[in-house]
Parts: structure tokens; sequence; C-alpha cells
């Protein structure tokens, strides 16, 4: 499955499938092919309960279906193009160590999605729950997830997991239709394009990972994709592209380190057929290095929500936020597709400029001891900016800059360094009627404005 974590086009392709059911090396129970529109619309074989007669459209050389397993030390492989090597299915349960799957074979649909968990190393759905320690998984093919995790219910354990898949539109490990996935101390690597290490594919599904390393090496892979829930724990990781790209769900770090060398560090965004309503990402404790040809964080047709807490960003671009509209294609209507960005920051050190246009909102709050060197709204074009500052905090104005909110707990602006630049504030808002439409001369030879 294409995915849409880029800056490209990165369109979910629409499912085609219709072959035939799961099988089980002991005991192969064959189930109906499923249609077209019963696989795209209702994919009841992901939700636990489904009878023998509802789709079930994977196939694997080995399955563990509505049973119970231990395995210790074995090997499974696949070559065959639409096939899982391992398949855990209807409720199934199993318990894996000291394991290697290997997958190789692509997906032959002309119109192909592995989002269902097709042709992965290893899918867990329908209900089914695996444990897995000391792990290696192998992918060598397009289109061939390492795991896949889809459907109410269905999860992974993980502890010593290695990750590596090769080809195109193939992420490391993928959860989908709600799926829910744990792991610690993992190593994944990608080297296909569209293919994160991490991929939260779809709403109301959830990665959490404590502890490891991430690696993506193609120029149109972010390391992690959340269209959910994805939290990192003392996790490094790296990507020439992204370090996140967030659609329409989340992501968090925790004491982690990522390198970016992509357009963006951090894109926040929503396709046309999104219904998120906003896309969050949080960080604490952590670091960003980031040498973004365009913005550290970018965020277009979509409300943005930033929270950054004692994080090192460490980058080479002089723009640090752009809230703007794009002209994509897939991501919202050009022209009505601009951004709502709420960035907070909480004792934390930032640099560089903040930017937003016409059809874009910006709002930006520093708290305990947090610094911001840069310029906002320089050219006036945002459509609604505002600027909040606690006494303890501070901004060091570095050119003009433009806000039609400011607030500060500091009432005679001590805590903001002009530089000899002037800043404009709209005298016809009311939040702003603690200045009383009057000019304040700040420190170092600026001032405090109305705007003309």
């Amino acid at each position: 499955m294409q995915k849409r974590f880029s800056y490209l086009l990165l369109t979910m392709l629409v499912t085609a499938f219709s072959i035939a059911g799961c099988s089980n090396d002991s005991n192969s129970d064959p189930s109906s092919t499923a249609s077209l529109e019963e696989t795209t619309e209702n994919p009841a074989f992901l939700t636990p309960g489904y009878t023998k007669t509802s789709p079930s459209v994977l196939t694997s050389v080995y399955t563990i279906n509505n049973e119970t397993q231990t395995l210790n030390g074995d090997v499974f492989q696949s070559s065959s193009n639409n096939e899982n090597a391992l398949l855990v299915s209807e409720e199934g349960q199993l318990t894996l160590q000291n394991a290697s799957i290997h997958k190789s074979g692509t997906i032959t649909q002309s119109e192909a999605e592995n989002s269902y968990g097709q042709n992965a190393a290893l899918a867990v759905i329908g209900g089914s729950h695996a444990s897995l320690t000391n792990t290696t998984i192998t992918s060598s093919s397009p289109e061939s997830n390492g795991v896949v995790v889809a459907g109410e219910n269905s999860s992974i354990q993980a502890t010593d997991l290695a990750i590596t898949t090769i080809g195109d539109n193939s992420n490391g490990m993928d959860t989908t239709y709600n799926g829910q996935l744990e792991a610690s101390n993992v190593n994944i690597t990608t080297t296909g394009a569209y293919s994160a290490p991490v991929s939260v594919s779809q709403n109301h599904s959830k990665i959490h990972i404590t502890g490891g390393k991430l690696s993506a090496s193609h120029a149109v892979s972010p390391c992690l994709f959340s269209a959910g829930n994805l939290t990192v724990d003392s996790v490094t990781g790296s990507s020439q592209n992204n370090a996140a790209s967030i659609e329409g769900g989340s992501v968090t770090w925790l004491d982690s380190s990522f390198t970016s060398a992509g357009n963006y560090g951090i894109l926040l965004y929503e396709t046309s057929d999104s219904t998120a309503g906003s896309s969050s990402f949080s960080s604490e404790n952590s670091r960003l290095t980031a040498t973004a040809t365009d913005s550290i964080f970018h965020a277009t047709n979509t409300t943005a929500y930033i929270d950054l807490t004692n994080t090192i960003i460490d980058s080479s671009s002089n723009l640090l936020l752009n809230c703007s509209g794009n002209s994509n294609g897939n991501w919202g209507e050009e022209g009505d597709n601009g951004a709502i960005v709420k960035l907070n920051a909480d004792t934390q050190t930032l640099q560089g400029n903040i930017q937003c246009d016409s059809i874009s909102e910006v709002s930006i709050n520093l708290k305990n001891n947090s610094r911001l060197t840069g310029a906002v709204n320089t050219a006036n074009t945002g459509d609604l900016v505002s600027m909040q500052l606690d006494s303890s905090s501070q901004w060091n104005v570095t050119d003009t800059s433009y806000v039609h909110v400011l607030k500060n707990s500091n009432s005679n602006c001590s805590n903001i360094i002009s530089n000899g630049n002037i800043i404009y504030y709209d005298d016809t808002n009311s939040a702003n009627d603690w200045l009383d439409g009057e000019t304040i001369e700040l420190d170092n030879g600026g001032s405090l404005t109305p705007m003309p």
C-alpha cells in the first residue's frame, strides 16, 4: 500500500481482493471467496466472531487459526505472491521465541492493498494475539510489510525484535483497523520507497515502543508515520525523509532522539479523505536534528497541536514553523486547506521564524523559562496570529513581526528583546485592551505598536 506520508502524492489505494481464505498446515479449511465489495467495504474477517462464510482473504505457509500454540526456534518462510509466511487468525494465540520469519514475493493485484496484512511476513488479524521474543523478520519484496496487526482486539507484544524490509511500500511494523502493538528493544531498518520503519496506518490503531533503533534510508520514507496513536520512549531514529509524518494522528517522543534529512523535520497534515480532524506531535526530554530544506515543523490542511518540553532542536533551517495551505492535490481543496496550529513550549529553547499564510492561524505559548529567538508573521499574511508569554519566558525578536493578539504576564514587556525591531499588534482586538492602543518602547531600540 503506497502510504500517504510523503510530501509527494501518496494516495491510499483501493482494496481489491478476491482470493481464497486462510489455511492451516495441519488442518486446511477453505473459506468462501470474498467479493470486491465485501472486502473493501466490510472487511469482516478482521472482526472477532465472524462466521466461516465471512470474507477471509489471507493465505499463509503456516497458520494458527482459532487455536493456541507455543513455538521455539522455528523458521517460517514464504516466497509466493500474496502469501504470509506466518498468520495468526480467528482469535488465535501464539507465543513465539527465537524464531526467524522470511518473506519474498509481492502482491499481484493491480490495485494492491496490504493494510489487511496480505503478503506481510507476519500478520495477526481477527482478534488474535502474538507474543514474540528474540525474533528476526526479513522482507525482500515490494508490498511486503514485516509485521501487520489488523482488526479489533488484534495485538502483538514483542521483546528483542529485529525487522528488515528492502522493497517499496514495505513498512517494518504496521497497525491498522484498531490493531495494537507494544514492543521493547526493537531494531527496524527499511530501504524501500514509502516504507516507514514504524507505521500506524489508521485512526484508533496504536503502537508503543520502548527502547530501540529505527532507520529509513529512502528519500520518501519517513522514520515514523501515524494516522493513529504512536508513542516511542528511549528510541533513536533516522530518516532521509521526515522524522515523523503525522496524518490526522499523534506521535509522542519521550527521551528519544531523531534525525531527518527531508523537506521537513515533522510534517502534520491530513489528506482529502482523512476524518480525524487534528494532528498532534509531543516531545519531552528528546532531540530533533533536522537538515530541513523547508521548515522544521510544517502543518497544512489540519488542526495541529505541537507540544515541546525540554527538547533540543538542532537545525540548519531558519524556518521553525510553516503554517500554510498547499497545492498537493490530495491534501484538501486548494485555497481552503490551511492549518490551525497551537504551539506550546515548556522549558523550551526555540530558534527560527514562524510563518503563516492568509488561510492559516497560529498561536504560540511560551512558559516556564522558554525562549524563542526569531520573527513571527513577518509578511503580515497570517489570518490570526497570537503570542503568549509568562513572566519567566522570553521572545528575542529578529525581524519585524505582526501579531493579532499579544498576551504577556510581564506587563512592561521587558521579557521581549526587540533588537531594534518593531512588533505590530491589533489594537482593535479586545484581547489587547491591556495595551490601551499605545506604543511601548522595548529594550534594544524597538517598539510594540498598533498595526497601521
